[in-house]
């Protein structure tokens, strides 16, 4: 007895949230209609025009994440009608963040091929007051592209894939 906020979640189906249903002495039925949502698809592809296997796909902002299979194909599925920007990684390739699409409900927005390009490098070393090298010092570059490592035993980092451009480097 009382109310509730009730969110259903079903595999190829748009999450649905119901607020503040009463529930009283007795069974009564609720009935909860998922939508498909709309879809996002694509191809991640070198600077060469070759397919990318395993390039990782993100929606920004923790909604959704898929890998590219063996054609460097993508999709995205079960989305809500809104805006998304993607967030798109791959070994050996500079980071990049897609502009922001509009996906309607029950549509396929269809990408144009995503290029990935060969990235830059950062390298450095982390020492403390002293000149000591410090481990497992977190160290992240934020700019056109972003990247993370931690500090070896040396206290050395290495952050690779990074577009061209400013960086701010930082511990954390």
């Amino acid at each position: 007895v009382g109310y509730y906020t009730i969110r259903v979640k079903a595999l190829g189906f748009v999450e649905t949230i119901v607020a503040d249903v009463e529930v009283k002495k007795g069974i009564e039925p609720l009935i909860v209609s998922l939508g498909r949502g709309g879809s996002i698809s694509g191809r991640v592809v070198g600077p060469d025009g070759v397919t990318i296997k395993d390039a990782v796909i993100e929606i920004t902002g923790n909604r959704g994440r898929t890998t590219t299979g063996e054609n460097g194909d993508f999709r995205l599925n079960a989305l809500q009608d809104g805006y998304y920007s993607l967030f798109i990684k791959a070994k050996g390739y500079a980071s990049t963040y897609s502009q922001q699409y509009h996906v309607k409900d029950g549509k396929d927005l269809s990408l144009p091929a995503i290029t990935l390009y060969t990235g830059g490098s950062i390298r450095g070393r982390v020492l403390d007051e002293k000149g000591n090298p410090l481990k497992d010092a977190e160290i992240r570059a934020s700019g056109l592209s972003y990247g993370i490592d931690k500090t070896k035993e040396d206290g050395f980092f290495f952050i690779d894939g990074l577009r061209p451009g400013e960086y701010y480097l930082y511990p954390n």
